[in-house]
């Protein structure tokens, strides 16, 4: 009775050991496992294997040096040795398999069956070779016994041939019912024998086959390394590798091939080959390796965009640990993007030892939501923080991103933007209000100065009516600063002379600093002309000098400079608004009691004010802001408190010859004989202003509308010599009259009058230097000067 076979299986992995056992399960032996191959030695002292399954790779001992004890002991040098391993192995792995004496390579993952059915081969090749052997000693005592058991030992003999003749035909029927492509050929390439799967793979009959070499069935591209690989074979006696053969059909196909070169029990030398069809599997990892590359491709680009992204971006776990960053959080704190890796996030932007609070990365790992926030890092940046949180396929929050910007710059713009609007909307709202109330103060003025003109200065209500005078031209200056500042002041720019008018404008400012206050002027010689309406330079000088008489308490100094300076981009760097260029520099300073920063982020505000209830308007900074901004200058100040303040105001400068302005007294003014046509659609302004032209001499003509004006030119057969016209009237407005009239009357003088501010009569804001152009309101010194001016110099 013979004994129970055996396998020996060894792998350090436990999973693969069980994984062998399942697939040997319906194999009559038994299975003794080992995990290493000191423990598979230990085994084969204790059993007789049949059959060893090894692994190749291995801790402490390989599959290879196992096999080369097991060849080296007579109990176990003969049991077949089939390695298991994981990967293709290449020639000099192979090499080193048949030398420790491997029989066959299984490469995961394998076919079961296929594995199953080469077991089966080797254990009844077991029990063949244990009969034999049987046999073999059985012999040996009948040949010591000589004749007695010689009959007995001949039939014993053919009785193992026969089953050896069976074992063969099994062997054979498992060969030619094989998956795997089995063929055997010679050393010249010459092919032997085929198996069924080789046939039908090529596609050429089998007896087809045994009349072709292996050069027939090639591709041509490899066919000139043949000889390399016979060669190969001949000195090492094994050659595994790929091969590229072509079908009957002419289609391609790749196969694996492990060929073993046997030279025993042959009577020439014959290569036994075993091949797979691998062309499905070889496309499906191109198709992987480009895949593959191409995930590599967009990856990286999608790197590249996020890099390109200005915002930080960072993958963050939950204990604010940075997983990844991109290049626009590295920036932001001057590092690489991998030096953030492993950080916490609180400690980077804000050198904190513990989370923020509320820290928006923990708010959405507790919520699953997304959370906004604003932090200010500890450089004092403002940052608009967002998380997007990342949920498994339970709805779990695994990781979070953290989208930062830096709304520093933004927020300035802000505040840049809510102070132009503040500007914008009281000069809305002086422009709104303007041209009535100019209209108003316009009656008042004139009818008080003609109640002036009769009464003796001695009388009693004289005094009265020049307060109510007075009263009304400095609503009109309060009306003057409110829409300067705006911006829609209309104004009549001159090239000017700065240290000349300022010079001129000293007593005045003397005046109004008084004499504890010491006014100094230091003028730069061969200073630059500038462009600009000597009434607004008159308000900046005034101005400026009131709100530095008010923070002087007692005693102190007024010094004004003035200097040529070229602005280049590296001085304009970092100061909001300025543009390189050439420039005239007036700086104002004072020895007060300065600002600290709060106030001076104010101070241009309109209606702002550090002076008590009743002491100030709060609009004259907002004026000198608005008439410098209007001529297209800057400004800047500097102050602390205690230290006094500076305003450094920058013109643009102005390259042509300075203006000089006549100057006539009331007395000197010419007066009437000329005809004078007067258009107004206000008619207490039309009458008063008939008046007064009448009380001064002249022929006046009046007209409430401009249709009316152009049918009285054409019905008046005299000359006409001047039209006042206001500017803004319904259906025209005064410069369509003035080129309707000039069709009528060649050569007639216009003069424009107007309540409205700037912007409702010139989309630029300033009228067109030249212009005949009276402001409302005005006195009566001031109409009689303009119309002897236009008409003795003959202006248009």
């Amino acid at each position: 009775m013979h004994q129970t076979q055996k396998i020996l299986i060894v792998d350090d992995k436990k999973e693969n050991l069980v994984a062998l056992r399942q697939v040997l399960h319906g194999v009559a032996a038994e299975i003794i496992e080992a995990t290493s191959g000191n423990e598979a030695l230990a085994a084969t002292l204790d059993h007789n294997f049949a059959i060893a399954i090894l692994d190749v790779m291995m801790p402490g001992m390989s599959g290879f040096e196992l096999a080369g004890h097991l060849r080296t002991d007579d109990i176990t040098r003969l049991m077949p040795i089939i390695f298991v391993t994981a990967a293709y192995p290449d020639e000099q792995h192979i090499f080193s398999g048949y030398e420790a004496g491997c029989v066959d390579y299984i490469v995961k993952p394998y076919v079961p069956e296929v594995l199953l059915a080469k077991v089966r081969v080797f254990l009844e090749m077991d029990l063949q070779r244990r009969e034999l052997q049987r046999h073999r000693d059985q012999l040996e005592t009948l040949v010591a016994e000589r004749t007695r058991a010689l009959e007995h030992e001949l039939a014993d003999r053919k009785q193992a041939e026969g089953k050896l003749r069976e074992s063969e035909a099994r062997y054979r029927d498992l060969v030619e019912n094989s998956q795997d492509l089995i063929c055997t050929h010679d050393l010249d390439g010459n092919i032997l024998s085929v198996n069924t799967s080789a046939a039908r793979a090529l596609g050429y009959p089998c007896e087809a086959q045994l009349r072709m070499n292996l050069h027939d069935v090639l591709v041509p591209e490899m066919r000139h390394r043949l000889p390399r690989y016979l060669d190969r074979m001949r000195r090492h006696g094994a050659v595994r590798g790929l091969m590229h053969v072509r079908t009957s059909s002419g289609e391609e196909r790749i196969w694996e091939y492990n060929n073993t070169l046997r030279t025993e029990g042959v009577p020439a030398p014959i290569v036994r080959g075993m091949a797979r069809d691998i062309t499905e599997q070889k496309r499906a990892e191109e198709k992987l390796s480009r895949s593959e590359a191409e995930f590599r491709r967009l990856s990286q680009e999608f790197h590249g965009l996020l890099d390109a992204i200005p915002d930080s971006l960072t993958l963050q776990d939950k204990n604010l640990k940075i997983i990844w960053a991109n290049l626009g959080a590295a920036k932001g704190l001057g590092k690489k993007p991998e030096e953030l890796v492993g950080q916490h996030c609180y400690a980077l932007w804000h050198n904190r030892t513990e989370p923020c609070d509320p820290c928006p990365v923990l708010e959405s790992f507790a919520t699953g939501q997304p959370w906004e926030t604003t932090n200010t890092t500890s450089d004092g940046r403002i940052w608009d923080v967002r998380t997007i949180p990342l949920l498994d396929n339970n709805g779990k929050v695994v990781k979070v991103i953290e989208v930062g910007r830096d709304i520093s710059e933004q927020r300035k713009l802000e505040a840049q933007f809510r102070q132009a609007q503040k500007m914008e909307s009281v000069g809305r709202l002086a422009g709104a209000v303007a041209h009535d109330f100019n209209n108003m103060l316009t009656i008042i003025i004139g009818y008080g100065e003609l109640v002036l003109a009769k009464l003796d200065a001695n009388d009693s209500s004289y005094q009265d009516i020049t307060e109510m005078v007075q009263a009304a031209i400095r609503s009109a200056d309060l009306t003057r600063q409110l829409l300067t500042f705006s911006r829609q002041q209309t104004v009549v720019p001159r090239v000017v002379d700065l240290n000349e008018h300022i010079e001129n404008s000293r007593k005045m400012l003397k005046r109004l600093v008084g004499e504890d206050i010491e006014l100094l002027f230091s003028p730069e010689d061969n200073l630059w002309s500038i462009h600009i309406d000597p009434t607004q330079a008159d308000q900046i000088l005034a101005n400026l000098t009131v709100n530095a008489r008010d923070a002087i308490a007692g005693v102190g100094s007024i010094l004004i400079e003035t200097d040529n300076v070229v602005l280049d981009e590296a001085y304009i760097t970092g100061r909001e608004g300025f543009i390189p260029g050439e420039y005239v520099l007036v700086v104002f300073s004072d020895s007060g009691s300065g600002m600290d920063k709060e106030t001076i982020q104010k101070i241009f505000d309109p209606f702002f004010t550090t002076k008590g209830e009743g002491k100030g308007t709060g609009l004259g900074l907002s004026t000198v802001y608005g008439a410098v901004k209007q001529n297209h200058g800057f400004i800047n100040v500097y102050s602390e408190p205690g230290h006094g303040t500076t305003f450094k105001i920058y013109f643009p400068r102005h390259r042509g010859p300075v203006g000089k302005e006549e100057i006539q007294q009331a007395e000197s003014i010419p007066g009437g004989g000329e005809t004078v046509l007067l258009v107004e659609d206000e008619l207490p302004i039309l009458a008063m202003c008939r008046r007064i032209l009448e009380k001064q001499g002249y022929t006046v003509l009046t007209a409430g509308l401009p249709e009316e004006a152009i049918v009285l030119c054409e019905q008046y057969q005299g000359d006409i010599h001047l039209l006042v016209s206001d500017v803004i009237m319904p259906v025209m407005n005064g410069r369509e009259l003035q080129e309707r009239i000039s069709r009528i009357k060649p050569g007639i003088k216009v003069l424009y009058m107007s309540g409205y501010p700037a912007d409702k009569i010139s989309r630029e804001g300033v009228l067109a230097e030249g212009t005949n152009f009276i402001q409302k309101p005005f006195s009566r010194h001031d109409f009689f000067l303009k119309i002897s001016q236009i008409l003795s110099q003959g202006e248009r």
